[in-house]
């Protein structure tokens, strides 16, 4: 048989992650013997260059994740959550997008916020969104899904690697460059993991502070104070504060006068920026869009 369509997908691993915590590579396996796909069908690949099976098993667990039925455990992990077992325990024959639709944060997820449900049914308001319309939507969908695996990554890193990172990522966003950067971080920076160097000489300066939290870690305004603090200590009027977290209102308030800049990243802003700069990404496939050349027939006309 060939490899089934996607929907198909969201049943059997939603039973597979049942079994308590499992490996990604090891659903792809597991759900290849339930539907017992061919060597060939595992092998069969999108144009994008991955298999079908990868492909579909990531998109289910996915959308089971935003609705609330399984969880991401840790890099790569993923299980079933207390609402998955409910809904197993109904014994559906099929689980697809209406059903997923029973559920508020798949909704808001999948059809944005312009949505309803009532009386357990989905409501989508009318959809004016032209072909590119709906191709954007489509890119913004990835994208989220990819910020989403980048901050899993970035968490998993050992904290020396996660400040290069950061170095790295402001050379690719144009501050200074690999002869212009310092990585710092060492019991004795003083709360500075590394400076950019804005000229040759050393006039400008940008002092970089990493903090790689858990989401549920927040950077409170008592660490924006430290590392003001420390760059005032050293002359320094410009800062960036990135987080892998987030910032409390009081932190995102705090306004040091002695400064010229100090801008705060938090987790969702740093892997976007990441995402457009090509840091830890890499294009996978390019789609050619065309359009009628009017132009051309004009000048056809005699």
């Amino acid at each position: 048989m060939s490899v089934p369509e996607f929907q198909n997908f969201l049943l059997p691993i939603l039973k597979i992650a049942a079994n308590g915590e499992v490996l990604f590579q090891d659903a792809i396996s597991q759900v290849s013997d339930f539907f017992n796909l061919s060597e060939d069908d595992r092998n069969e690949r999108t144009k994008s260059g991955i298999t079908k099976v990868k492909n579909r098993v990531s998109w289910a667990i996915t959308y089971l994740t935003r609705a609330g039925l399984t969880k991401r455990t840790r890099r790569a992990y993923f299980d079933i959550t207390d609402s998955g077992k409910k809904v197993l325990a109904e014994n559906p024959t099929h689980i697809d997008y209406n059903y997923l639709s029973h559920f508020e944060a798949f909704v808001e997820y999948k059809f944005g916020r312009q949505t309803a449900i009532k009386n357990g049914s989905l409501t989508v308001l009318e959809n004016n969104d032209t072909p590119q319309d709906r191709i954007d939507s489509a890119i913004d969908e990835m994208n989220q899904e990819i910020v989403s695996e980048l901050l899993e990554k970035i968490i998993a890193l050992p904290p020396k690697s996660f400040e290069k990172l950061i170095i790295n990522l402001m050379e690719k966003m144009g501050y200074g460059d690999e002869e212009d950067s310092q990585h710092t971080g060492n019991t004795s920076d003083g709360g500075v993991d590394g400076i950019i160097y804005e000229d040759k000489l050393g006039l400008g300066q940008i002092y970089l502070q990493a903090k790689r939290y858990s989401v549920d870690k927040v950077i409170s305004v008592d660490k924006i104070r430290e590392f003001a603090g420390t760059m005032s200590e050293r002359g320094a009027t410009k800062g960036v504060f990135v987080t892998t977290s987030r910032f409390t209102k009081d932190a995102l308030a705090y306004n040091p006068g002695n400064l010229a800049k100090l801008v705060r990243i938090d987790g969702d802003k740093l892997t976007n920026l990441m995402l457009k700069y090509g840091v830890g990404v890499r294009t996978i496939n390019t789609i050619e869009l065309k359009k009628v050349d009017s132009d051309y027939f004009d000048e056809l006309i005699i």
